[in-house]
Order: structure tokens, then sequence, then C-alpha cells
């Protein structure tokens, strides 16, 4: 839900970069070995920027809980995460993970900057997320007014409010529709392409089971012979062909994918195109579903060749699978 509780613009400060004025050389500069991020004069005016402006950012509570050895310390949690706890990339509340932003961006950890640092420095303002389950486009989506650092918004008006950080998931966006899918228009016909290289179990699942749907479109289904290093893949392959059961096209030589691909979009001419790996098998009424929906917005590729506009779909799986719903 989006929120109907408006901050004037001007009671709202959300960036923290111009709080930390701090030369991003010292992020990447070699420190001592063995050093503490207390004894390092490089340092210390950097983290002590960074505590005065973790003002609404920074849990203690959460802090100490998820670190024991903190209380063990005695140490005051945010003087323990200024002189420790950040050198260490230790997360500063629950909702921004240090090694999760790291990972997911690397970009920020192949310039060996700080990720907290960035984060309030440039990677709020980027919209990127703090963590994986806080979805920064869309919680500023949900709240316009949090787009200059959506988590410290959060932090400060979001959590009372029980605000979500992420799209609530559905089981229903998961489960078989019931809701009839659109008819493709009268006259379209869609041609079926499949390059073939390797696979005779696979690849002959994959043709029977296009053709044994009753329900399917006007249209072709084209097989492209890769040159295929499979004496009986080929001679099926010519017996489908006899019995006009397929098109089929055969390289003089080993093409790969795309030259394959492109030598059926070819021969489809003016007919619209599905490419279907050769490890696919489709259920029935899938073809007709999938043309219905292509039609149903207007959206489209043009082939570079033809003159033409026609709708394009690809179907791929990296093993053999039973696909329930298209």
């Amino acid at each position: 839900m989006r929120s109907t509780h408006r901050l004037a613009p001007e009671a709202l400060d959300l960036d923290l970069s111009h709080k930390i004025n701090i030369d991003p050389a010292w992020q990447t500069r070699e420190k001592p070995e063995g050093m503490l991020p207390d004894q390092d004069p490089s340092r210390r005016p950097a983290f002590a920027e960074l505590g005065d402006a973790l003002a609404g950012f920074f849990d203690p509570e959460w802090y100490v809980a998820r670190y024991p050895d903190v209380v063990r310390s005695g140490t005051d949690p945010l003087v323990h995460f200024v002189h420790f706890g950040a050198a260490e990339c230790r997360d500063p509340n629950r909702f921004f993970d240090c090694a999760w932003y790291l990972a997911h961006y690397p970009d920020v950890a192949n310039a060996g900057y700080h990720p907290l640092l960035h984060y309030l420095q440039t990677g709020a303002a980027e919209l990127r997320n703090p963590h994986p389950r806080f979805d920064a486009t869309y919680y500023v989506d949900q709240h316009p007014e949090a787009a200059g650092n959506p988590l410290l918004y959060y932090l400060r008006y979001g959590v009372t409010r029980g605000w979500l950080t992420e799209k609530p998931i559905s089981i229903r966006d998961y489960l078989p529709s019931r809701t009839a899918s659109p008819a493709a228009p009268l006259g379209v016909a869609v041609d079926v392409v499949i390059p073939v290289y390797r696979g005779l179990v696979q690849t002959r699942r994959c043709i029977e089971s296009v053709l044994r749907d009753a329900d399917r479109p006007p249209g072709r289904v084209i097989v492209i012979d890769d040159r295929s290093p499979e004496p009986r893949l080929s001679s099926w392959l010519d017996a489908q062909a006899a019995k006009s059961r397929v098109v089929l096209l055969r390289n003089r030589r080993n093409l790969g994918f795309v030259a394959s691909v492109n030598k059926g979009i070819e021969a489809a001419g003016t007919n619209d195109v599905v490419l279907l790996n050769n490890d696919t098998e489709v259920p029935n009424g899938w073809l007709a579903r999938l043309a219905g929906h292509a039609y149903a917005t207007k959206r489209w590729l043009r082939y570079p060749r033809s003159p033409t506009t026609r709708r394009f779909a690809a179907i791929q799986a990296t093993t053999p699978i039973h696909h329930r719903s298209v």
C-alpha cells in the first residue's frame, strides 16, 4: 500500500553524504597490518564523522544483541561500531547487511570501498538495496519522499508504521491461473523453430510434444540439423521430414546455435516465430496461450532482415523438463 502520510520535503534530512566528508582514497589505502581502526590516524577522522552521521541509522539495542562480545567489552555500542565494528564490516542495524552489499555489488567490492560508507555517500541515492529483503526501488515507488535515503526513511518513519520493504508475495501468483488466456487474432500463423545438434531421445520428446498439441495454431515445425555428429538423430529427422511432420533444414557444416536460429527464422518468412530448445517438452495448448498473450499487448520485435513486424518468443531449458503451464 502506498503511504498516504506525507512529510514536507524540507522536514526530511535523508542525505547523509554531506555529513561524511571523507576522501574515498582512505578506503583503498594500505593499512599497517595488525593496526586497529582507532589506532590508525588516517581512519580516525573518517569514523568520527561516521559516528556523527549515524543518528537514526544505528540501532544500539540490535547491535549488542547481534554481537554479544560488545556487551562483554563494556564499550558503548556506537563507540564500538565507530572504532571497531565498521572496520570489521559489522552491521549497524538489522536492515543493512555489509557482506551481502559487497557480494551483490561487486563494483563496490572491487573498488575497495567500505559498504556502509558507500551506501551512505552514494548507494542510497542510487537506490541500491541495503539488504536482500529491502527493495529500494519498490519502497521509493510506494513512498516517493524516501528517495534521498530509503533505508534511513524507513528506520525513522516506516518501521513504526509497519510499511513493507519489498513487494508482498502472493501464493496466487504461483498457482495456475483461472482466468482465460486471451485469444490470438484470426489468421495468425506461428512457426516453431528448433535447432538440433545432439540428443536423439530429448529431441524426439521435444518434437513429439509439439506435434501432438491439438490446439496448436497454424504453422510449421522447422528443425535445423546443425551438422549433428549422431547418425541416428539425423536419420530420425529425415524420417519425420519425409512424413511432412517437420520442415528440415540441414547445415553443411556446424554453424552454432545463433546461425542455426537465424536460418530457421528466415525460413519462417512472415510467420510469427517461437524458438524452442530441443531439450524442452511443452503441454497441450501452450502455443495458443503464448500467441494470445503475445498479441494482448503492443510489444514486438522486428527481425532485421524482414520488412514485416512479427512476434517472437524463446523457450529454453538447460535440462529436459515438463512445462505444466505456459
